[in-house]
């Protein structure tokens, strides 16, 4: 129809019924057929329409590619800057944003740039609550941009952490910041011991207590001062009814960290499980200093 555009999406099959246009009569069965999102450019459609357009619905059978470099060098469409660069001198295209690509990345084969994306994300967040912990290697750890990512974390530090759980006025901001602690006791300087305590994890909340207890075993013998491993297998140990080697882990917990409130509960559990109540209402008081959100208040 003799006017220029720009696809920025397509549909396998049209998203309604198209039998009935105009201009599709010689395509055989056009509801059976790819169709475009295109953004036209402005100046052709008032010279084809009449007016402007801001956008045509165009089956496969009726587009060619622009191959001419004036054709696609003079183009003039209304494309949101924030979500398409314009590449068309270099590669007679639109490109879309990185916020564009992440925004449809289901819808796109992206050459693993999403799970990149992902994997680095995870692997800087897990970065940073290693150096809250103050568990980076000066010499082998370190890359240019931990600076800023060890200051950061030094003025959240566990201390820190602690301040704002007693200061916080209600249970939302003293949940957040409780999460932001345990995520501290996951920390890991080697990723593949976190990864594996999240495995762990994962089994556990599918309810595979053995599989779990395995992994969280395994953690503490290569790494017998990984707190939270320790903490996670007295969980297991807990709902398997193992009751001293569930007490005997939880010790081994706070003889690394001290201030575990979520292993000094496990504690207080254990112990009221046993009849051991006044043992029991010590840990509970216990906890509660820590944390005086603690669900043990109850």
């Amino acid at each position: 129809y003799d006017y220029r555009g720009v696809i920025v999406a397509w549909d396998s099959k049209p998203a309604i019924d198209v039998s009935l246009w105009d201009g599709l009569s010689d395509i055989d069965d056009p509801n059976n057929k790819p169709f475009y999102h295109v953004v036209p450019d402005r100046n052709d459609c008032i010279r084809a329409f009449g007016g402007e357009r801001s956008f045509r619905y165009v089956c496969e059978e009726n587009l060619d590619i622009c191959v001419n470099k004036y054709d696609t060098q003079s183009l003039y469409v209304r494309l949101d800057s924030e979500d398409w660069v314009n590449n068309l001198d270099a590669a007679a295209r639109y490109e879309p944003t990185q916020d564009l690509k992440f925004k449809h990345g289901e819808d796109i084969d992206d050459d693993g740039m999403t799970e990149q994306c992902l994997e680095a994300l995870y692997k800087d967040i897990s970065h940073f609550y290693v150096a809250q912990r103050g568990l980076l290697n000066d010499d082998n750890d370190k890359n240019d941009k931990d600076d800023d990512i060890v200051e950061i974390a030094q003025l959240l530090s566990s201390d820190v952490l602690f301040q704002f759980l007693k200061l916080a006025n209600n249970l939302d901001t003293a949940i957040a910041v409780e999460e932001s602690i345990k995520e501290l006791w996951k920390a890991h300087p080697d990723a593949s011991l976190r990864s594996k305590l999240d495995s762990g994890i994962a089994n556990l909340l599918r309810g595979d207590k053995e599989k779990a207890l395995v992994a969280f075993r395994e953690l503490t013998k290569h790494d017998p001062l990984y707190a939270e491993a320790w903490n996670k297998a007295s969980t297991c140990y807990f709902m398997l009814g193992d009751m001293q080697s569930s007490l005997e882990a939880a010790e081994e917990a706070l003889s690394i960290l001290p201030e575990h409130f979520q292993a000094v509960n496990g504690l207080g559990l254990i112990q009221y499980e046993t009849r051991r109540y006044k043992l029991a209402a010590e840990s509970f008081r216990r906890s509660l200093q820590l944390d005086p959100w603690s669900p043990v208040s109850s």
